[in-house]
């Protein structure tokens, strides 16, 4: 069900991303929009995005940036925060903007 998705990402303090290749990613949108931070190593899809500033992503393979960083965000104890252009607005003004 979508709310026990809803309440499993709710639940993390991270979600991580360790793919080596992914287009769009549902998982980074759903935990950002659950107000759950990801990290992940960039593979593509996510880091091209630009998510949220509530998502980081190291270059594949770089454990040691990538423990740093799931460090930082369990030491804040902060929240993902969505970014205010991520709206589905926004998204569709740009889509058209770019199809003219």
């Amino acid at each position: 069900k979508k709310e026990d998705l809803r309440d499993y990402y709710g639940f993390a303090d991270a979600s991580l991303i360790f793919s080596l290749r992914e287009t769009y990613s549902m998982t980074v949108a759903e935990s950002l929009a659950c107000g759950t931070p990801v990290i992940g190593f960039k593979c593509g899809g996510p880091d091209s995005i630009g998510f949220s500033k509530s998502a980081i992503f190291v270059d594949y393979g770089n454990v040691d940036e990538m423990v740093r960083r799931i460090q930082e965000i369990l030491s804040s104890h902060e929240r993902a925060v969505l970014d205010k252009n991520l709206d589905n607005i926004n998204i569709a003004k740009e889509f058209l903007e770019l199809v003219k």
